[in-house]
């Protein structure tokens, strides 16, 4: 079962009893889609996680609930629910002084992540870490921003983390892979605006703002960046991840060595730490513990 520090859905986890089922499937699929697993890794979640009720629902009633759950936009997420069976239900399972969330989920990753749709990782070798430095400001600023204020967000201490021309050249290649839509007006700065675009199932990876001000801050390289998003995807956000280097050198378009060099790079950036275990041939693994 997934990890989380959210105490309604650490409970709900547990399992629950027959009246509470739909409600507590629900709170917890749009909490899997939000936390950026993949729909077919939320179910085998869902699924293993109606065991665990008393009794169980049918699988077939449990897989259709899900699809409708996870396509449609659930409005029962927060804690504050204005039905009054369902917050009941819900304070059975909360535990409000010990929540380190107020208000609701949508509102959470908002503010503290940034959601970077899966769909971007078939593309992966197409996009530099400059570029997703630009999206990654533009996700989380809704309205859009102009190419001056992309300029403020991306400076620190008055030394911008990328040139004009870079910055010029980012927009175009966003925009060329239908990220983001532009405006230009004569004598005034492009704007620019991140699109909607639905997932597909493939979910969202969730990458915590202080990530991508490392990169603007230039604590680390948009290089490195690029492969720390790439770890937290392979992590589905639990927090560690078993990478292997063929796998990422393929998926980055970069040598094998260069993968190694640049998580060695994180590391001494503590971005993550590394662990070497053996698994029951002897081979040695590699385990990343994302600490950022």
């Amino acid at each position: 079962m997934p990890r989380t520090d959210r105490p309604c859905i650490k409970s709900i986890l547990k399992g629950v009893d027959r009246g509470q089922r739909n409600w507590a499937q629900g709170r917890l699929t749009k909490w899997l889609q939000m936390k950026g697993y993949s729909k077919q890794r939320a179910l085998d979640i869902v699924m293993a996680w109606n065991h665990l009720n008393n009794p169980p629902e049918k699988i077939v009633k449990i897989k259709n609930d899900f699809y409708s759950y996870w396509k449609e936009d659930y409005k029962l997420l927060g804690c504050t629910i204005p039905d009054h069976d369902l917050q009941e239900m819900l304070s059975n399972h909360c535990e409000r002084y010990n929540c380190p969330v107020k208000g609701s989920l949508d509102s959470l990753e908002l503010d503290n992540y940034v959601k970077i749709n899966n769909r971007l990782f078939s593309e992966y070798k197409d996009i530099t870490g400059y570029e997703l430095i630009l999206y990654s400001v533009l996700l989380r600023e809704k309205e859009g921003l102009n190419t001056t204020q992309i300029r403020n967000k991306i400076t620190h201490k008055g030394k911008e983390c990328m040139s004009r021309q870079r910055i010029s050249k980012g927009i175009k290649k966003l925009e060329s892979m239908n990220l983001i839509s532009t405006k230009k007006r004569k004598g005034m700065a492009t704007f620019c605006k991140a699109k909607d675009q639905g997932t597909y199932g493939t979910g969202y990876t969730l990458v915590n703002n202080g990530v991508i001000n490392g990169a603007i801050y230039q604590a680390i390289k948009p290089s490195q960046l690029k492969v720390y998003i790439l770890l937290l995807k392979y992590s589905f956000n639990n927090g560690s991840v078993f990478p292997s280097t063929l796998t990422l050198s393929d998926r980055l378009g970069i040598k094998r060595q260069t993968v190694s060099d640049h998580i060695k790079a994180l590391e001494d950036a503590l971005y993550l730490k590394r662990r070497y275990d053996y698994n029951e041939r002897g081979m040695e693994t590699l385990t990343c513990i994302l600490l950022v």
